[in-house]
């Protein structure tokens, strides 16, 4: 019995140093890829989203296939949104840094967090730091940073503070789940934060400004003519200018058919049209969600997707060919606590 007792630990704690590397090599791999993303024309937050939608989607899908049960008690949901906030913020920071800063000062700081993870626990321990290993861990950072060839007076210190917020976070998300989420499935934690994640920085993107900017700038690229549409006429500012673009509000059909007449006079058709206009919508249990919340969301989501491709298909038709493409979700998906509407309408 004793022997099975240590040969199932020595099982966990491999599976532990294994969960480790790889989550070291992801996080790092990532801080060296970004930098070729930002050099193909896309930006931080387009990155960091699609990052985390594509993960929790791919560890959502393992849980299921694997079996594990994606039941959580509603003690560990404030948890779970803590620190899937924490996460969203990771994803963003530990990439977002590149743009202002080299790759290799970028993942220096942010990999502050393991020896903080040290720190925290002995605080929480009320343990003493040793004044040895304090000026030890230091003093081996900024020999790091003077090996790296910094220059301090020429430094970006957004992409420090970025990179440095991210290391921290990391540090208090593995403590957080160290000390209140042992005994969770750790897969079925991972999609939970990552879902989170995913949710929190496509809130932060929107049509010009993130995912919806980034399938311009694949389609532009390919040497097709863009048109996008928002509602928020500063994210069209920012778009270039040869692209074509429009403020309005998708919800409103007269709007979305004055639209199609003029793309009609200007450019006789539509070949592609991608959808990916959204709100979060109210986070409550549906009980608690107004009927006027619940109808500005699938308004926007869903009717403004139904609206556009009513007007689109009459065209593509009578040309018989184009496509339609309107993004799902991990909420569609897998379903969310307490975001009844937003999963409704994806």
């Amino acid at each position: 019995m004793a022997q099975d007792t240590v040969t199932g630990n020595n099982r966990r704690a491999g599976a532990g140093y294994l969960f480790a590397i790889i989550a070291s090599v992801g996080l790092g791999s990532a801080v060296a890829f970004s930098r070729a993303a930002y050099d193909g024309g896309t930006d931080p937050l387009s990155v960091s989203t699609v990052r985390a939608v594509f993960g929790s989607c791919l560890v959502g899908l393992f849980c299921v296939l694997s079996g594990r049960s994606l039941r959580v008690p509603r003690r560990l949901w404030p948890h779970l949104l803590c620190l899937g906030l924490m996460i969203g913020y990771m994803f963003y920071g530990n990439i977002g840094a590149v743009q202002y800063i080299p790759i290799g000062l970028a993942a220096l700081l942010f990999f502050v967090y393991p020896p903080l993870v040290a720190v925290f626990v002995a605080i929480l321990d009320r343990r003493p730091v040793g004044g040895l290993k304090a000026v030890a861990l230091i003093g081996a950072f900024v020999g790091l940073i003077l090996m790296l060839g910094v220059d301090l007076d020429t430094i970006d210190w957004r992409g420090v503070a970025l990179a440095l917020a991210a290391g921290v976070l990391a540090a208090v998300n593995a403590v957080w789940i160290a000390r209140v989420m042992h005994g969770m499935d750790v897969l079925v934690l991972t999609f939970y934060m990552s879902a989170v994640g995913a949710v929190v920085l496509l809130i932060a993107t929107a049509g010009a400004g993130g995912i919806g900017r980034v399938m311009a700038q694949s389609f532009d690229a390919e040497g097709a003519k863009v048109w996008v549409v928002d509602n928020n006429t500063d994210a069209l500012a920012q778009c270039p200018d040869h692209w074509r673009k429009s403020c309005l509000d998708v919800t409103d059909e007269s709007s979305v058919s004055s639209l199609f007449e003029e793309l009609v006079t200007e450019w006789g058709s539509v070949d592609t049209l991608c959808s990916n206009a959204g709100i979060a919508g109210p986070g409550n249990p549906i009980e608690d969600v107004a009927l006027a919340d619940w109808r500005a969301c699938v308004s926007v989501s869903l009717e403004g997707a139904f609206l556009f491709a009513k007007y689109a298909a009459p065209l593509m038709k009578a040309q018989r060919s184009g496509a339609i493409v309107v993004p799902s979700s991990t909420a569609g998906i897998f379903g969310f606590a307490n975001r009844s509407p937003y999963v409704a309408a994806k």
